[in-house]
């Protein structure tokens, strides 16, 4: 089975549904009239963009995958921070 996610950063759903309605996304209609939807819930208590897709991609919580925002705390760097998407992180394989 293959899976493909439409993922809209900063999309709320409240919009999409609006716009469907008025005609605006016809491919999102035609999308949903074919039963493909699914519920989002950002995780809490941080829903930046980074945690969130970490979330999203390996089913963990930030605890697990380590992705905590745009950048991720790290002693071993200069500056002590690091890219939410360098080599090291998700910690946990999507």
């Amino acid at each position: 089975m293959t899976v493909y996610w439409l993922v809209w950063d900063a999309a709320a759903a409240w919009i999409v549904d609006r716009m469907v309605a008025e005609g605006a996304l016809p491919a999102v209609r035609a999308l949903r009239d074919r039963g493909v939807t699914a519920a989002g819930r950002p995780p809490v208590p941080n829903c930046q963009t980074p945690p969130s897709l970490a979330t999203l991609f390996t089913g963990r919580p930030a605890q697990e995958h380590g992705v905590t925002g745009f950048t991720v705390p790290d002693d071993a760097v200069a500056g002590g921070q690091l890219p939410a998407f360098s080599a090291r992180f998700p910690h946990r394989p999507p």
